[in-house]
């Protein structure tokens, strides 16, 4: 299942985060507004058993949590596995950028489509389920004794 929308932030963006996401105001300007739509992306989120990211505990979860907050919408704590905490990834044991986990379980990392949240989002998930499938790692809640 997937849920992709974009949305017009109807403010700037920060010149660092756009090199390195490459996206720009103008990019947005036609996209709808999450005021719009919160109520339908909180029900989504709300709807999951477990969610997954890379490095979600430290942004994403924050940060979504407070955009739908400020439009009258709380989340449930749902289970998070955290990618980022996957420190057998990197050789001196830090936690790895989604470049080093994708090269740590033999995915190419293609710089031209990272920091896209679709392509981001993929390749964590393809990085989650093999290192879940075939060397055991990222038990699931229910898995944990």
């Amino acid at each position: 299942d997937s849920f992709v929308m974009r949305f017009n932030p109807r403010r700037s963006i920060d010149p660092k985060a756009q090199a390195v996401h490459g996206i720009s105001l103008e990019d947005l300007a036609a996209e709808p507004l999450l005021a719009d739509h919160a109520s339908s992306v909180a029900s989504y989120l709300s709807s999951s058993d477990i969610w997954i990211a890379h490095n979600g505990e430290a942004f994403d979860i924050p940060f979504i949590r407070h955009e739908l907050k400020s439009y009258g919408f709380s989340l449930p704590d749902i289970p998070l596995i955290d990618t980022i905490f996957s420190l057998w990834a990197t050789e001196d044991g830090k936690r790895p950028r989604l470049e080093e986990l994708a090269f740590s379980l033999g995915f190419m990392y293609d710089h031209t489509k990272a920091h896209s949240a679709l392509y981001d989002t993929n390749l964590m998930m393809q990085c989650f389920f093999k290192a879940r499938n075939k060397y055991g790692f990222f038990k699931l809640p229910s898995e944990i004794v």
